[in-house]
């Protein structure tokens, strides 16, 4: 009895010392299973979710104009030149020669009798001597011919010959020294020097340079693209005369209206045989006309522009941008549109012409509703 009493006492002493054990353990790390410490409860502060900035616009009137815009690469062209069947082209009456001088540029503008080329002119005193002699032996055959009248020896007729040949022998010899003048060419008539064609300054041959001369006024706007391009040629044959188009250079500050004057087949009809002075005849052409009684002031030859073919143009019509507008599997269209109460609504509308950037709205939106642009 007493040895369990002892044994029931030796496992209290070893729970005793268990239990302060775990009660030192609690102490030194700040918390208790049995009495737990005041502890600190951490609430998340809540944070609000940001809200997208949405973009929302006011619905405006405006314009749609539909067509082609050309010039603005290197697959079509649009440049103000000069009308070849108006144009002055001017070469000296020579063999090639080298040049001396040239005294002109593409687009100064020359008067009548201003020189425009020198040739190095080599005289030939061999053809100076041998003329002079072809002369004087005319000269005296002449003469003796005149005595041999007076003495009734040679009739009038047989004169005449002899005084002919005298003539032609001098006309040789003035034309041999009038053949310097021929190597300075001058300018026939006022205008500008629109091209200047057979010279290189970095050349050391013989030449004979062709001056193209025009007057402003008769300056051509044309279009022009390579017919073997489809692409770039398609427009030029699908727009008929009288088409409207605009015309811009935002360098010039020119903007100007115009009109088709001529198509391909009436271009080529109305200059054939001067294509290859354009840009050849393998060009699909399309002439146009301004609008405008005169020409825009800071217009010159060999500019280049942009121009807007136009297919159809409306005006003054509700537009929506394209980014607003979404396309049901129905083909339907719709907006959000912000109502009254501040709230975007989903609303349908009925579209017409557009653009790149725009839709016309036939219905469902008016001028000064606002739309969520997505």
């Amino acid at each position: 009895m007493a040895r369990m009493k002892m044994k029931m006492m030796f496992k209290a002493k070893k729970i005793l010392v268990l239990l302060m054990f775990l009660l030192s353990v609690s102490v030194l790390s700040g918390c208790t299973y049995f009495y737990p410490a005041e502890q600190k409860i951490y609430i998340p502060e809540l944070i609000e979710p940001e809200k997208p900035d949405l973009l929302i616009i006011e619905i405006q009137k405006g314009d749609i104009v539909k067509g082609y815009l050309l010039g603005e690469d290197d697959q079509t062209f649009c440049e103000f030149v000069n009308d070849p069947t108006k144009t002055t082209f001017v070469n000296a009456d020579i063999e090639e020669a080298y040049v001396k001088q040239i005294y002109v540029s593409e687009g100064d503008f020359v008067k009548e009798g201003d020189i425009l080329i020198e040739y190095e002119y080599e005289f030939d005193k061999d053809t100076e001597f041998l003329l002079n002699i072809d002369k004087r032996r005319a000269e005296l055959k002449y003469e003796k011919a005149v005595t041999q009248l007076e003495q009734g020896k040679l009739s009038s007729e047989a004169l005449e010959l002899y005084r002919n040949a005298y003539s032609t022998a001098t006309s040789k010899l003035d034309e041999f020294y009038a053949l310097e003048e021929k190597y300075t060419l001058r300018a026939p008539c006022d205008g500008t020097i629109v091209e200047i064609e057979g010279y290189s300054v970095s050349s050391n041959d013989k030449h004979n340079v062709t001056f193209q001369i025009s007057n402003i006024e008769d300056g051509i706007i044309i279009i022009y693209a390579d017919s073997n391009n489809d692409v770039a040629s398609f427009p030029l044959y699908i727009f008929s005369k009288g088409s409207k188009a605009r015309i811009s250079n935002e360098e010039l500050e020119i903007e100007a209206n115009a009109y088709v004057k001529f198509n391909n087949t009436d271009f080529k009809k109305n200059y054939e045989g001067y294509l290859d002075t354009i840009h050849g005849s393998n060009m699909v052409y399309m002439e146009l006309e301004f609008e405008e009684s005169s020409l825009p002031e800071s217009i010159n030859f060999n500019q280049t522009f942009t121009v807007s073919l136009i297919q159809k143009e409306i005006y003054d019509v509700v537009l929506v941008p394209r980014s607003a507008v979404e396309e049901t599997v129905w083909n339907q269209y719709y907006v959000y549109k912000l109502n009254e109460n501040n709230d975007l609504e989903k609303v349908i509308i009925e579209i017409g012409e557009n653009n790149e950037n725009y839709y016309e709205v036939k219905e469902g939106l008016e001028e000064g509703d606002k739309v969520l642009i997505r």
